[in-house]
């Protein structure tokens, strides 16, 4: 069948359109890049304006349009705007000033696979033809490093910003390049904040769809320092799935919601093993009442990831590009519902005393 799908006639399609700046037709806009992977089209257009209900409208026509002329398949569409970050006169430029969407991935609490999460919906993304960075902001434990196989030191350019390092079309940064993998990061507080603002504005992330934020567990300095100073568009949730595990989630929404960032979903990792023998499920955690509180608090769950022991061997050994179709299943579908959640507009975030 994708054969029969071209560049070409998704572009006709969308040409019964206007973009909205030019008021030429959609399908000829130098600003659009079309996706097709496997039976999903992305279709993704870059404006130059602040985002606006006009952009949203044109959206859904997009998708309707599209969806008409291919039944069979999935259709998302995507616009972005340039990042809304206020500059100050004579202020050198923020790393992230051509970054559209910046998406916080986080968990209340350590050890249940938010670091797996972000790499491998990292990958998703680039598969749906998003250009994506990826920052480890986990400055006690980076471990993008060895999940996107990583190696040498960044260079700096001549605006005295690092340059990331590439990994199967994702530019990288983490603090484990800059320090080693076995080096312990004794730092206080403030040290720490001072070292994400770098990483998020002193590196030239470069026009980028998305940058993904591998975020320190819990809800203190560091947390807050990314929520407030990073232009969030948004927060991914990672969480296993027993009560103990959910509490912390929860709070972990929360905290994101007191400084006006929306929670695009929730990833429910390690949710049941899947016997590679007779393909029986087994919940192996205890799927607790939490579960219930965290719907009931209008949080999606937009994905389930089993636990798979090829998984942990190949993100170990860096190789996240190429878990088992199965598991790229299920990442792309996660990616998919948040490429339909992103926001198009972002709130300055309140101040938290």
């Amino acid at each position: 069948m994708l054969d029969k799908i071209t560049l070409n006639s998704v572009r006709s399609c969308l040409n019964q359109l206007a973009e909205p700046e030019s008021k030429l037709p959609l399908g000829e806009s130098d600003k659009l890049r079309i996706n097709v992977r496997d039976e999903t089209i992305t279709i993704i257009l870059e404006i130059s304006a602040p985002p606006e209900p006009v952009h949203e409208e044109l959206r859904k026509q997009a998708i309707e349009l599209v969806q008409q002329r291919f039944p069979k398949f999935t259709v998302n569409a995507l616009f972005t705007a340039k990042n809304t970050a206020a500059e100050k006169p004579g202020e050198k430029a923020s790393g992230v000033a051509k970054v559209k969407h910046i998406i916080a991935v986080a968990s209340g609490k350590g050890g249940v696979g938010k670091s797996t999460t972000t790499v491998c919906l990292a990958h998703a993304f680039r598969k749906f033809g998003l250009r994506v960075g990826v920052l480890d902001a986990d400055i006690y434990g980076p471990s993008q490093t060895r999940m996107l196989n990583l190696e040498g030191k960044p260079d700096v350019n001549s605006q005295k910003q690092l340059i990331p390092l590439q990994a199967d079309g994702i530019a990288a940064m983490s603090m484990g390049l800059l320090i080693g993998e076995k080096t312990p990061m004794i730092w206080r507080g403030p040290m720490v904040q001072s070292a994400l603002q770098q990483l998020i504005h002193d590196v030239d992330w470069g026009a980028l769809d998305v940058l993904l934020l591998d975020m320190p567990p819990g809800t203190g300095d560091a947390q807050l320092t990314i929520a407030q100073k990073a232009q969030l568009t948004g927060a991914v949730i990672v969480t296993t799935p027993q009560d103990i595990s959910y509490m912390d989630a929860i709070k972990g929404a929360n905290m994101f919601k007191k400084v006006a960032v929306p929670i695009l979903g929730v990833v429910e990792n390690m949710s049941h093993m899947l016997c590679e023998n007779c393909g029986h499920i087994n919940h192996v955690f205890n799927r607790g009442s939490l579960r219930e509180d965290l719907l009931a608090q209008q949080m999606e769950i937009i994905g389930e990831v089993p636990l798979t022991p090829s998984l942990c061997r190949d993100v170990d050994t860096g190789k996240s590009n190429s878990i088992e179709d199965s598991l790229q299943d299920v990442y792309a579908q996660i990616a998919d519902n948040v490429i339909n959640k992103l926001e198009y507009s972002r709130k300055p975030a309140p101040s938290i005393v």
